[in-house]
């Protein structure tokens, strides 16, 4: 991908990268390394939820006061009384969150070419951007125990936000809260944020499918031809 220009840079701050509660990040998350009001001390160790291992904390005293929102998404997969996935299936999805994390800068800036949000920031509270990728499982190498998987993006695009609660709502339901509200709990933790869904349809429900809610503080991006790029981008 060409280097950003200076009318065509995009600053982001995604949320899996910095605190859940308070939104402060380190300052080498800015692609231009200039600091802002929300960044951190250099030397802060952003620290995950525990149990989930999902949203980061700049301190304890965050993860207590987010703990009512987050608590509503968060549990261990090992620890689902319904679980009955395989080894195999582990497997796989460990390899898919991998995946995710290694590439959601390129998939958070396909998103916002693909929503347009540059001249239609209102998108960002109807809409989600969607990726869908394909999974091939290779046998281990030599001298190796475990599967190596590579990941392809078959499609990707925007669907109403309706449309995506009314396909998951009523799975994520529980006892505690509403579908609805576990849905959008995960997808946008915040108004303005830019919902970004990863589906791996070849899993489970539980496991196959990844959130990354971004929040877009400024943007002149737009790149026409976002897909193709995205897809030369990514690691598989």
């Amino acid at each position: 991908m060409a280097a950003e220009s200076s009318s065509n840079r995009i600053v982001i701050a995604g949320l899996a990268r910095q605190c859940e509660n308070c939104a402060k990040h380190l300052p080498d998350f800015h692609p231009s390394k200039v600091k802002c009001d929300s960044c951190l001390p250099k030397d802060t160790i952003l620290r995950r939820c525990r149990n989930c291992k999902k949203p980061f904390y700049c301190t304890r005293e965050c993860q207590r006061a987010n703990w009512p929102k987050h608590k509503m998404t968060c549990y261990r997969i090992e620890d689902d009384p319904n679980r009955t996935f395989s080894d195999a299936v582990m497997e796989r999805s460990r390899a898919f969150d991998k995946w995710c994390k290694r590439n959601d800068p390129h998939i958070i800036r396909a998103g916002v070419s693909a929503m347009e949000v540059r001249n239609n920031r209102a998108k960002l509270d109807t809409h989600v951007f969607i990726v869908y990728i394909d999974t091939v499982k290779h046998p281990p190498s030599a001298g190796a125990t475990t599967p190596t998987y590579t990941h392809t993006i078959r499609k990707a695009v925007c669907e109403e936000l309706s449309h995506v609660h009314a396909k998951y709502d009523r799975f994520f339901a529980s006892r505690t809260s509403s579908g609805f509200d576990v849905v959008e709990q995960s997808l946008a933790t915040r108004p303005g944020t830019m919902r970004t869904l990863v589906i791996d349809d070849g899993l489970p429900i539980s496991l196959g499918l990844y959130t990354m809610p971004t929040e877009i503080r400024s943007f002149s991006l737009y790149e026409s031809d976002w897909l193709a790029l995205l897809i030369s981008s990514v690691t598989s």
